[in-house]
């Protein structure tokens, strides 16, 4: 009888440690990106403008994006460790990553190769690699691929250079394929890595996609695009209706009225354009030419505007030296007169006397 108590009063206390840990979670949920996670136990979610300067300050490995984030403290900066939640659309990746269709397990490393810089530091992708190879080949300290399972979850964890002291920032990014984007959150923190083990296992991984929204939504085959045939110009028209007569002579009559159809169903200029072609070329020959000949008359008549100019100029000339010689005819030069003579100098000289 004690036996039995014992054995339901440990069988109830189970029940209860059952129903404690089963009970449900607080779920963040984005409605915009349809993600939704659950709450990390005891962190704190950050407000929008916390949200808005992280995205300011923090460039993952990824780049930025950050929709949702927690903090182990309350806090308005950020301060280790912390988590974000992210969401990088397909466009935002380069056009020939982006899935048309489920991606295999090459398609899916694709991705993460298009998605993860530092994968892209080792050289282009080989066409036959798979998930062991890309782990060795294309892991360095930034980021190394650790998982990648068929239903497009994966994980990679890295190191990043920290500004301030010695100690590296050390991360771990779990990540879900959608049909639109990818789901990415991650865990930043520079001490006590092994702490966050339980969380990285356990909620972190309840990141998902809602119905309709996740890598299932994705058709099993690109979609072909689907040609137009009504502008192909390869087609060729269909015939006629003929309509259909019992009388031969009813159908001889309709022979005319058909010809007669076909006539006016015939463009009056059948060209195909070679001739409006070749009038505006010779429109375009007589308007060179016009120019050509108002050049030459403008030319022409300025010549002779500066030669009547020149011979004005001329006969001017002529008429003022004319004019000059003329003066010079009428008024010869005066002869130059002779000294006169002192009274009583030739008397002297003649009576021989001279001056003691």
């Amino acid at each position: 009888m004690i036996h039995t108590r014992g054995t339901r009063a440990l069988g109830l206390f189970t029940m209860l440690l059952l129903c404690a840990w089963h009970s449900p979670a607080e779920t963040w949920e984005d409605e915009r990106y349809h993600l939704s996670m659950q709450q990390p136990g005891d962190w704190r979610p950050m407000n929008a403008g916390l949200i808005a300067q992280t995205n300011a300050q923090v460039s993952h490995v990824t780049g930025r994006g950050f929709i949702a984030g927690y903090a182990l403290r309350e806090t308005t900066t950020l301060v280790f460790p912390y988590m974000l939640v992210q969401y990088k659309p397909y466009t935002a990746l380069p056009e020939e990553f982006r899935p048309q269709a489920k991606p295999d397990e090459r398609g899916q490393l694709e991705l993460l190769y298009a998605l993860v810089g530092a994968f892209r530091q080792k050289g282009p992708l080989p066409d036959d690699i798979d998930t062991p190879q890309f782990i060795d080949r294309f892991g360095n300290n930034h980021a190394r691929l650790i998982r990648l399972e068929d239903d497009g979850r994966f994980d990679f964890a890295g190191k990043i250079p920290h500004e301030v002291g010695q100690d590296p920032i050390r991360y771990h990014t779990h990540g879900v394929l959608g049909k639109d984007g990818i789901g990415l959150t991650t865990i930043f923190t520079i001490d006590d890595y092994a702490a966050l083990t339980s969380l990285i296992s356990t909620e972190m991984r309840t990141l998902a996609f809602a119905e309709g929204y996740g890598l299932a939504a994705l058709p099993d085959k690109a979609v072909e695009p689907v040609e137009d045939l009504a502008t192909d110009p390869a087609e060729t028209p269909a015939e006629p209706i003929r309509p259909v007569v019992d009388d031969p002579a009813a159908e001889a009559d309709t022979a005319p009225i058909e010809a007669e159809a076909e006539a006016t169903a015939q463009p009056a200029n059948p060209s195909t354009g070679h001739a409006d072609s070749t009038a505006l070329v010779i429109i375009l020959i007589l308007l060179g030419v016009g120019l050509v000949a108002a050049a030459l008359i403008a030319w022409y008549v300025a010549h002779q505007k500066a030669q009547t100019r020149r011979e004005r100029s001329r006969a001017r000339r002529e008429r003022i030296m004319a004019g000059q010689g003329t003066t010079q005819a009428s008024n010869p030069p005066r002869p130059a007169t002779s000294k006169a003579r002192s009274r009583g100098s030739s008397d002297r000289q003649k009576r021989g006397t001279t001056r003691s």
